[in-house]
């Protein structure tokens, strides 16, 4: 399940936000969305993450840090495994 995370902006303004793609609940990968909106997620991903952008979950910027030490695969099959 793909969704999408917000967080405060850092020191330079810069946005904190991004998509985490979940398996049971869990965070397993991460695309920071910095400036390129639901295009930061793989191609057969972009309109989920459209969809995902609708209704964001808030986190901390701790949070944010933990999640940016995640995988950021280029593909993912259309089944939702990573390649």
């Amino acid at each position: 399940m793909l969704s999408y995370f917000t967080s405060t902006n850092d020191i330079n303004g810069n946005p904190r936000r991004g998509f985490a793609w979940l398996e049971d609940g869990q965070p397993v990968a991460f695309w920071p969305e910095g400036y390129l909106s639901y295009m930061a997620v793989p191609e057969p991903f972009q309109y989920r993450a459209r969809r995902a952008m609708q209704c964001g979950v808030t986190i901390t910027a701790k949070y944010y840090g933990r999640m940016l030490s995640l995988p950021s695969p280029s593909e993912i099959e259309a089944s939702g495994e990573f390649s």
